[in-house]
């Protein structure tokens, strides 16, 4: 045996069988014993053993990307099921099938490794589409792609009994076709054109070869006929395997099913497997696998294709370039924005100095104002509820002369008091204080001085902020009684 070459561009064929495997790639080929526990699954040993030889042979670097695998399973724990679903877009058939799948199998879709194709000639165009489906627990398949993957090879998965039919050029419609092991063979039948069952059968070469005992031999031929009454109708059975020309052997199954079958050797060479032939025949014909086992495996080979190595240099090497030419492209690019910006700040540099000017003019201005709302804030807040206030004189030198009329004495002093406690007035004198005729009010005669700018620097006159947003919600003042006048007529507040 000699190791494939990793470089061509063929997939590497492979034929798991249940107790052996076959693979072919680049005109070689290999066979690895498999070694299996009691429920089916390679044993530890067997999977180091595989994924060894199976390195050697396929002889792939660690830079090139994955080989296509092609692979067959057997038909241990497989299980084909015929939906009836309405028509709809691919991806609407993929959601009824699993659907389908969850009521009509004892796992679900996720436990399972499953793949679908439409069934010819059993369609009603409009309505409904008859839907083949292939399934197999997923464990299964998986620790077979897990063992592939480590090899460099990317598998995807069919059945082995479809790859086999798939080497009649014309479709029978009822047909049966049996593969030969030592001591399993694999059954499958056609109905239409379309494979209906697929079975295990306890029954091989080492029953029915030349080294067998007659007895052997009658009780084999018996039991597979009743296998074949109960599993097949009336048609044609192709028998394959390494082995199927065993001298004889055809003519005495012939000879045992009489006229109810016609059996034919499916390839004339028995030293080539069949199932790689059939793998290898549909690749070079260009046609797609009639079933394909959707697995985790499969989905990343779809989204993760790797990169030739050549394509990864290419890359590589734009990269590199890209790292070094961007200063010099930034710098290209960024030069019509900059000279831009530059001729708008030259653009806008003239109009700083009447800024300044013009900040300088309402600083000083600020500074050299009278505080009179300062003033105005002081006197409203500090007079005592019913002041009339008759007249009001202030002047830039800070000279304040109020005329007033409050309710009594008590009222003058607290209004006084309160001006002297604000900080602001250095003086205030009441010059006048005289009742009015009838004593209910007093007439004043208030002077006041405020203080200078620079003492001034350090109080905060003015509402607070919530006391402007207290004015502002505050819907009592809008309901004020009317004021009266000296002459007793009423006004609006």
């Amino acid at each position: 045996m000699k190791p494939a070459n990793g470089l061509k561009a063929h997939p590497v064929f492979i034929d798991v069988g249940v107790e052996s495997l076959h693979a072919s790639h680049g005109g070689q080929t290999l066979e690895v014993p498999l070694l299996r526990s009691t429920n089916g699954s390679l044993t530890d040993e067997c999977q180091q053993q595989l994924a060894a030889t199976l390195q050697k042979f396929v002889r792939r670097k660690f830079w090139q990307p994955a080989i296509r695998g092609v692979c067959a399973i057997p038909a241990r724990g497989v299980s084909l099921r015929a939906f009836s679903i309405p028509s709809a877009k691919p991806e609407e058939t993929e959601r009824l099938l699993a659907l389908q799948i969850e009521s009509e199998f004892p796992l679900s879709p996720e436990e399972l490794a499953w793949g679908w194709c439409r069934s010819a000639g059993k369609t009603e165009v409009g309505k409904t589409n008859s839907i083949l489906v292939m399934a197999v627990k997923k464990d299964v398949v998986e620790q077979y792609a897990t063992i592939f993957t480590q090899c460099g090879i990317a598998p995807e998965f069919t059945l082995g009994a479809l790859a086999r039919s798939g080497l009649l050029k014309t479709a029978v419609a009822s047909s049966g076709f049996l593969d030969l092991g030592t001591t399993h063979s694999e059954f499958i039948k056609f109905e239409d054109g379309v494979p209906s069952l697929v079975r295990i059968l306890p029954w091989g070469l080492q029953h029915v070869s030349q080294n067998a005992t007659a007895e052997q031999r009658k009780a084999a031929l018996t039991c597979l006929s009743a296998a074949m009454d109960e599993l097949c109708s009336a048609g044609k059975l192709y028998v394959s395997g390494l082995i199927s020309n065993e001298a004889g052997l055809i003519a005495q199954l012939q000879k045992q099913f009489g006229k109810s079958y016609q059996c034919e050797a499916l390839l004339s060479d028995a030293s080539v497997s069949a199932t790689l032939t059939g793998l290898r025949q549909n690749f070079e014909t260009g046609k797609e696998l009639p079933l394909t086992l959707r697995t985790k495996t499969a989905a990343s080979r779809k989204k993760l294709q790797p990169i030739a190595f050549k394509k990864q240099v290419l890359v590589a090497a734009g990269l590199v370039v890209g790292l070094f030419a961007l200063p010099y492209l930034e710098a290209l690019l960024l030069t019509p924005h900059l000279r831009n910006q530059l001729a708008t700040i030259e653009a806008e540099k003239s109009k700083l100095t009447t800024i300044d000017r013009e900040l300088s003019f309402l600083q000083n201005l600020k500074q050299s104002q009278p505080p009179h709302l300062e003033a105005l804030y002081l006197l409203s807040k500090s007079a005592p509820s019913g002041t009339r206030v008759d007249s009001l004189s202030m002047n830039r030198r800070g000279e304040i002369v109020l005329r007033a009329a409050l309710q009594n004495g008590q009222q003058v002093s607290d209004f006084r008091s309160k001006l002297m406690d604000s900080g602001f007035f250095s003086v205030v004198t009441v010059e006048e204080q005289v009742p009015t005729p009838d004593r209910q009010k007093v007439n004043i005669r208030m002077a006041a001085q405020w203080k200078p700018a620079a003492e001034r620097t350090t109080l905060a006159i003015g509402p607070s902020a919530d006391e402007m947003a207290k004015e502002k919600t505050d819907k009592s003042k809008t309901d004020r009684p009317p004021v009266r006048s000296a002459k007793g007529q009423e006004k609006k507040p």
